[in-house]
């Protein structure tokens, strides 16, 4: 049995006994004030504490938190197990409340805020079992918007169709299909680089559900605070109320409740209303005095009962770095709202109103839950998630408050990046960005730069899955924002109030001068070392020369705080040092990964084994006398048992090579000599030549070759997989310069604009940093149109000719202008006051501030650099950090001179800053065609379409020679900065096991099996993350694709759209993900013959594909291909023909113009074109695949064999029907064949066939198609050509092609030879029946 089994098996057992444990739980009724509240199953082991966090968040208990437990007039202590009363089944659990305080009361007054303003919560706290039973057969009923959009268009073309003698109805039924054309997504639509897309635009501005109001407002009071007379009485504070009725009331909260006072907004009477009327929740309070708060709240919590579970709210880490595109803004929708405006008065940024949070004792105690069985690790890993969303929510808000100057330093003195603070128990510091070296900084004011804290916490990720007993770390996140990179930590206990020579007690913290070492923390960082293949006996020498034996490194520090538990701090030094960067200080920084070290290992094992193995083998030889043949299936077992003991061997941990590198060499660190100094040091250079030698040919190999590729699109994605393979970034410069451009041009296009990215992203942030607020946006739109504006405005801002702030500010100022001068005739015709229009005159005559005398602040500096300043610090930036000269002139580059390139470049730049930018048609220059990758082939077959492509550029071309002296971007199109987070991501061990046994059954083919694995992963998944969780999206992916293979449509559909709807939450509309899920979908629709969805959904695909890697993205060449087997399959012969030469030209794009899957390419365009009956276009295409085959393989290869008899039975179709004893082609294709059909303009006076020719001659044409599929799909698998997953609806249709292939190849020849025969005779019979009929017809007359 296999580890997963194994693994599996006992999560099995487990969940039994949590089964039975639930079994033996105590069954208690929960009353309210002496009203039932819920039943409750309550285990032995639970605290009430517990029960009272569940209660908070599910039923009305969530508005109070002052409130105890009574049990036989007993108040139960909330903190000891539950099995310590002697508490039976069905007993009743009474709940008390407390007094209020003036703490709870304003705690009771922002949660029924809060509520009011979040249905979802309302409905979590008001609803039942039967709400949620109507939920989910609403979830399940309901259709999406696509399919409503199909019912819709069919109904319309239904009462067109009724309507005939109806000429007004059926006028108006074509005006309403005409507009849902006009809606439509189209191809063309999919082609066109533009930002304001119909599936963008209507992605960013989907339908509005009418918010449900209760109460028009409630505020604090201007009667605060109470006067002395009433708080010696019991006033906490006064609340001011408007209902819907437009009735205002003043509430008091004082400790027995909230009451009605006689207070209006002129005259204070605290006297109440009604002396015996005092409510303990506020929305019974306003339910007695707003009939329609009361009748509003049902309505709410109906409405949301039967929403969807994905609108929960995102967790904090999924918030930010997914989104770069907004819709327009309207002015409209910034309504007027009192509790909005009370909420950012008061804002705390992220502080938590109930009490200070100590972060780092609260993650310690969640790491020290045990977890023995699967009931505890799901309860420690919902703890830990807890926890870890909510510091990180707590980090940004701090981190951006550090940014904007909200919060105090600790060390005001000292210089700005070295400033420290602490906030909300959160310790806050800078890193330094250093473009031009990855220098380390030392002494005891060094601040660490970007490289440092970002190995510090790829290894701090490994300690906290490593999770050794008796190591405690610290819960921390990096956060980038407005240019600075802001480092937030837990703050261990003790180390801010004393000296942290006191703490220290492993390692050095000044430098070497002083060393400590303790046997505890050895012990400790034995294990560590052992897991990153360090020496755990490195000796150092202090200033006094003694010397010290450490495990690891010296800058690792060891620190004990005041709770006694044991730290470690400064990671860095847990990798050892990149030799390959090892001869400048400046590179002190460079380290090898992790992942690198352990792929070194496994290659060394691999070849020992190997090694070993030959070893065996050559005795084996040696012990025979005579050697014998081995027959196929003897060599089979041989290599099967070679391959068992050569796991076997490499899983004996006694065979393992273990390493023991030395992170302190090549650095600073006081080494004592030692002989294996220079062997360690040998080890380290021969990992660095296996990273040139063999991981970066590995990378390289992978991008190439790999049919994964088509998620390697953008900076994001390509720093992933260079990662994976343990190669860090700044090898990027030397991977590129090691590709062939003319081999591999789409790699090649795709980490050029890598690099691109890269470097503008240090040097936006540098501007960024360097910039004050209020001209932010001003310098940050002046980069953007120093990069992006056409050549020609580019040249004129070079020049000076046009200035970036002047032309922003004067648009700005005239649309001031313009708005002030509305504003002003409007109050002239409305306002009777004469002096508010003379003060208006007044303010509008004044031009500046310095009239007034107001602040005026200097521009930056960087406002007036030119285009050509910002490329040289880029070329800089992209020298010094990725080794890579890019070119002087800016208009060389190639990644800025294609469509979608140029877009793709936009987009991942705004994700890479956090820039958020509005959806429109910037006007940017680029070339319309990819001509220097490629030439574009053409065809009669796509002469419409080209049509149209040519109106819509040439279009886009007059707009853009219309518009060349304008800027493409303006300050009003930056709409939002937001942080870039990184984090701990924390995983279940348990749902990664059910994923795995999941993917093993698959594999095997036991669907039922595979379906129970992925619906208890996605159980697990959703109990600990919530839905929105990219492993939730991977379960409804593997779920709905076993649905599909069992015939279960619905099912598989369903959840399909769960997965594109968490994707989309998840990681934004344009993502690979997204993407390739809606691709899914359009082959399930494709498959139950929704043709219209199916294209609709695969144009989106295609789109997306585009905008996120660009002209050579191979997805796109992908969905081209399928598109056109989809327009085939559905008798559209042009519209598929179309499909095949754009796959061509992204395939010859993508992979050169000699390549091998060219010929694919070629191959499929040739049999289109023999479907529609043009033979010499068929000829034509079909040599051009064997000339290609001819290049790439040998001439006795059958692939070109094949091609050859396909290009000789085009020849002879070709000769056949010169000779006429073929039918006659169609003389004019495109006049006689209607686009997107097959079906020819017969003339009227044709013959009619009998009904049984008729028939045989559709079996003959049946055959022929699913014949020429098959051939189609096999040459796909040869060529390369097919997508990377098969799809279902072909598969099934390539194997009846085959089947009935193979029994009906004989039959056919005696059929075909037998029609050759009967001919003459038919004929004959045919002359005889015309002379018959027309004897007859002379006869009559």
């Amino acid at each position: 049995m296999s580890s997963a089994e194994q693994q599996l098996q006992q999560n099995i057992e487990e969940a039994c006994n949590a089964v039975e444990t639930a079994a033996a739980s105590i069954k208690v009724s929960l009353h309210l004030q002496g009203k039932y509240l819920l039943p409750l199953e309550i285990a032995p082991s639970d605290t009430l504490l517990e029960i009272r966090q569940f209660l908070s968040d599910s039923t009305v208990l969530y508005f109070f938190s002052n409130y105890h437990f009574v049990y036989q007039n007993q108040k139960l202590n909330e903190y000891v197990e539950f099995s310590t009363y002697n508490i039976q089944n069905d007993e009743i659990l009474e709940i008390t409340f407390d007094p209020f305080d003036e703490k709870t009361a304003k705690l009771h007054v922002k949660n029924v805020k809060e509520a009011l303003a979040n249905p979802q919560t309302l409905a979590n706290i008001f609803s039942n079992g039967e709400a949620a039973e109507q939920k989910q057969k609403h979830k399940r009923d309901s259709s999406d918007d696509e399919e409503e959009e199909e019912k819709e268009e069919n109904a319309t073309e239904q009462k067109a169709n009724k309507s005939d003698n109806k000429q007004k109805e059926k006028q108006e039924a074509q005006q309403t299909s005409e507009q849902k054309n006009k809606e439509q997504y189209s191809l063309n639509d999919a082609l066109q680089p533009s930002l304001s897309n119909k599936f963008i635009t209507k992605e960013l501005n989907p339908k509005k559900v009418e918010f449900i109001e209760c109460i028009s407002y409630i505020n604090y009071s201007g009667f605060n605070p109470p006067p002395h007379y009433r708080k010696i009485q019991g006033d906490f504070f006064y609340l001011s109320v408007k209902t819907l009725e437009n009735m205002s009331y003043h509430i008091t909260a004082s400790p027995q409740g909230f009451f009605v006072n006689k207070s209006n907004s002129k005259d204070f009477d605290p006297e109440p209303v009604n002396k015996n009327v005092k409510f303990v929740n506020l929305v019974e309070l306003f339910q007695q005095i707003s009939p329609l708060f009361k009748q509003n709240l049902l309505k709410m919590v109906q409405s949301e009962t039967s929403s969807d579970e994905l609108n929960m709210p995102l967790l904090s880490f999924y918030k930010y770095g997914n989104k770069w595109l907004t819709a327009k803004n309207n002015a409209n929708e910034h309504e007027w709202n009192m509790n909005r405006c009370e909420n950012s008065l008061i804002n705390l940024y992220g502080f938590d109103v109930s009490g200070p949070r100590d972060w780092n004792e609260e993650l310690q105690i969640c790491r020290d839950l045990p977890k023995s069985d699967f009931i505890q690790r799901l309860n420690r890993d919902k703890a830990n998630i807890k926890i870890q969303s909510e510091f990180i929510e707590a980090a940004i808000e701090g981190a951006k408050a550090v940014v904007e100057g909200n919060i105090s330093a600790l060390n005001p003195m000292d210089p700005p990046h070295q400033q420290v603070y602490v906030y909300n128990q959160i310790f806050f510091s800078f890193a330094l960005e250093n473009t031009d070296h990855f220098k380390q900084e030392t002494g005891p004011d060094a601040s660490p730069n970007v490289t440092t804290a970002n190995c510090d916490l790829r290894n701090l990720k490994i300690l906290h899955k490593l999770d050794i007993p008796g190591l405690s770390v610290l819960n921390t996140c990096l956060v980038d924002y407005k240019g600075h990179r802001v480092i937030a930590q837990s703050i261990i206990p003790g180390i801010l109030n004393s000296d942290h020579s006191n703490c220290s007690q492993y390692g050095s913290i000044d430098d070497g001068k002083t060393i400590c070492n303790n046997p505890e923390f050895e012990e400790i960082m034995k294990k560590i070392c052992e897991h990153f293949h360090l020496d755990d006996e490195v000796k150092f020498y202090d200033e006094n020369k003694q010397e010290y034996t450490l495990c690891g490194s010296i800058e690792v520090k060891g620190i004990r705080g005041s709770d006694r538990r044991k730290y470690i701090l400064d990671l860095m030094r847990l990798s050892p040092r990149d030799v390959n960067y090892s001869g400048n200080s400046d590179n002190l920084c460079c380290t090898l990964r992790n992942e690198l070290i352990s792929n070194y290992v496994l290659s060394k094992n691999f070849e020992a084994a190997n090694n070993q193995l030959k070893l065996q083998e050559q005795e084996e030889i040696n012990n025979k006398t005579e050697a014998t043949e081995q027959t196929t299936e003897e060599k089979n077992k041989k290599g099967l048992s070679k391959f068992l003991k050569m796991q076997e061997y490499m899983q004996n941990p006694e065979n393992q090579i273990k390493l023991k590198l030395n992170s302190n060499i090549s650095t600073k660190a006081p080494l004592v000599e030692l002989p294996k100094l220079k062997d360690q040091f040998n080890q380290l250079q021969e990992i660095g030549e296996y990273l040139m030698n063999k991981a970066i040919p590995n990378v390289i190999n992978d991008l190439i070759s790999n049919s994964e590729n088509g998620r390697i699109s953008d900076s994001r994605s390509i720093e992933e997989f260079f990662h994976i393979h343990g190669v860090n970034m700044r090898y990027l410069g030397k991977v590129l310069n090691k590709i062939s451009k003319k081999d591999s041009p789409h790699i090649y296009l795709i980490l050029e604009r890598v690099i691109l990215v890269k470097a503008m992203k240090h040097a936006f942030r540098e501007i960024m940093r360097n910039t004050t607020s209020p001209y932010l946006i001003q310098a940050l739109t002046h980069a953007l149109n120093c990069i992006f504006s056409s050549p020609e405005v580019r040249e004129k801002l070079e020049k000076g000719e046009i200035k970036s702030t002047e032309s922003n500010l004067t648009n700005g100022d005239n649309n001031a202008e313009s708005k002030k001068k509305k504003k002003s005739k409007k109050g002239k015709k409305t306002s009777s006051n004469a002096q508010s229009e003379k003060i208006h005159e007044a303010l509008n005559s004044i031009e500046t501030c310095q009239e007034l005398g107001g602040i005026e602040l200097a521009l930056p500096e960087f406002l007036s650099n030119k285009p050509s300043d910002l490329w040289k610090r880029i070329i800089h930036i992209a020298q010094k950090r990725y080794d890579y000269k890019l070119p002087d002139n800016i208009n060389d580059y190639t990644p800025l001179n294609l469509k979608f390139n140029r877009l793709a470049t936009l987009r991942d730049l705004c994700l890479t800053i956090g820039v958020h930018i509005e959806a429109k048609d910037y006007e940017l220059s680029f070339e319309s065609t990819v001509s220097n990758l490629n030439e574009k082939p053409t065809s009669t077959a796509t002469s419409a379409q080209s049509t149209n492509q040519s109106s819509v550029s040439s279009n886009t071309a007059s707009n853009a020679n219309q518009s060349k002296s304008t800027l493409p971007f303006q300050p009003e199109n930056i709409k939002n900065i937001t942080p870039i987070v990184k984090y701990i991501e924390i995983n279940s061990d348990d749902s990664r096991a059910n994923l795995e046994m999941g993917q093993k059954y698959l594999i095997e083919g036991k669907a039922n099996e595979a379906l129970e694995c992925f619906h208890t992963a996605a159980h697990i998944i959703l109990n600990l993350f919530g839905p929105i969780h990219k492993d939730y999206a991977y379960c409804f992916y593997k779920i709905s694709n076993i649905y599909f293979k069992l015939g279960d449509y619905e099912n598989a559909i369903h959840y399909q759209k769960q997965t594109i709807q968490v994707f989309k939450k998840l990681y934004g509309i344009d993502h690979h993900q997204t993407a390739q899920a809606i691709s899914t979908l359009a082959y399930y629709y494709f498959s139950i013959k929704k043709y219209s969805l199916a294209y609709k959904n695969m144009f989106k695909s295609l789109f997306i594909y585009s905008l996120i890697g660009g002209e050579p993205h191979p997805d796109s060449f992908h969905t081209f291909m399928n598109l056109s087997l989809m327009f085939q399959e559905n008798e559209q012969h042009q519209a598929s023909l179309s499909c095949l030469f754009e796959a061509l030209d992204r395939c010859i794009t993508v992979y050169g113009k000699d390549h091998i899957k060219i010929a694919g390419c070629y191959q499929a365009v040739a049999l289109a074109h023999y479907d529609i009956d043009d033979i010499k276009k068929a000829i034509e295409y079909q040599q051009k695949c064997v000339a290609i085959l001819k290049l790439n393989l040998d001439a006795e290869d059958p692939r070109v064999k094949e091609a050859l008899l396909f290009q000789h039975k085009f020849e002879k179709t070709l000769a056949d029907k010169k000779k006429g004893q073929a039918t006659q082609p169609i003389k004019d294709v495109n006049n006689m064949r209607q686009f997107g059909t097959n079906k020819t303009v017969k003339p009227k006076a044709q013959e009619k066939i009998d009904d049984q020719q008729f028939q045989e001659q559709q079996q003959i044409n049946e055959r022929e198609i699913l014949k020429q599929k098959l051939k189609y799909a096999k040459m796909n698998a040869k060529y390369g050509t097919s997508t990377r997953k098969p799809y279902p609806y072909d598969i099934n249709r390539i194997a009846a092609a085959e089947q009935e292939n193979f029994e009906q190849q004989q039959a056919e020849q005696i059929q075909s030879e037998n029609i050759k025969k009967q001919q003459p005779e038919q004929q004959q019979q045919n002359g005889k029946q015309n002379q018959q009929q027309q004897q007859q017809q002379a006869k009559k007359k």
